[in-house]
Formats: structure tokens, C-alpha cells, sequence
């Protein structure tokens, strides 16, 4: 008789534990992900060198940037970029996880970068190891925008 009524307490247990974490932990709110463009669509047209490597860099025209490695850069170096948010939204939450510099070059290939910080006069990028262009391989990070 106790061990019966022992397993009855356990699987009553049991089952108001899963009620109680599904009611606070698991309420079903499911985090959405999502990308949108920023309100500030700008960085500053002009070149804006490398912090390491002062032959190195990146030239903004308008809508467009390329990057450049000893003061020339390829048609390959050439995008059209935007900025963009990656929100996660959570119930009535809304998140900005990061800001990224999305890139589509003239083979339409788009490139994402991290924008760690970004103003008039420094722009700082997190550069993927991964790839093999000198741009992708960390050797260039930071940015400051060369006043004319």
C-alpha cells in the first residue's frame, strides 16, 4: 500500500513539474529572427585607411565600397552594400543582436560583415578567417576615415 501510494505522489510529481515548466519556461513564445535596414544608411564617401596597414583600405562612393590593398583594388573588390539589423523578437520583445554591413559584389555573391562599431570618423569590422582574399583573412579590421 505505501509503495503504491509512494508511485502515485512520484508520477503526480512528475506530471506537475512538466505543467509548471511548461506554464513558466516553455509558454511558447517563439523567438523570431529577422533582418531589416537600419535608419542610417551611411558611411561617409571617401577612403577610409586601415588601422594596421595604411596602403590598405576601403574607397566609399555613394551606395558603394571597395577595398583596396596597396592603394589598388580589383573589380572583384567592388559591392553595393547596406546596412542592416538582425533583430530576434521574443513576445512583444524586440532585440538588436548585431548591425552588419551586407555586401552584393558584381557576380551578385553577398558578403556579410559584423559592424562591431561605426561613426564619422572609425568603422570596425569582424572579418571571418575562412576566406582567402586579404580582406577576409583578419588582416584588416579597423577603419579610420581620412579627413579631406
Amino acid at each position: 500500500m505505501k509503495k503504491s501510494i509512494v508511485l502515485m505522489l512520484i508520477i503526480l510529481v512528475v506530471i506537475l513539474s512538466g505543467f509548471i515548466a511548461k506554464l513558466f519556461f516553455l509558454r511558447g513564445d517563439k523567438i523570431l529572427k529577422y533582418s531589416t535596414l537600419n535608419k542610417n544608411q551611411i558611411i561617409l564617401a571617401g577612403e577610409w585607411y586601415s588601422t594596421k596597414d595604411s596602403a590598405s583600405g576601403i574607397s566609399v562612393r555613394d551606395d558603394k565600397l571597395a577595398f583596396f590593398k596597396n592603394f589598388v583594388f580589383n573589380d572583384s573588390d567592388i559591392y553595393k552594400y547596406s546596412i542592416i539589423d538582425s533583430i530576434y523578437e521574443e513576445g512583444n520583445h524586440k532585440n538588436i543582436k548585431g548591425q552588419y554591413l551586407m555586401m552584393v559584389g558584381i557576380s551578385n555573391d553577398t558578403i556579410y560583415k559584423k559592424i562591431i562599431s561605426r561613426n564619422n570618423n572609425v568603422l570596425t569590422l569582424e572579418i571571418d578567417l575562412e576566406n582567402q582574399s586579404y580582406i577576409r583573412k583578419g588582416l584588416i579590421k579597423s577603419f579610420r576615415k581620412i579627413k579631406e
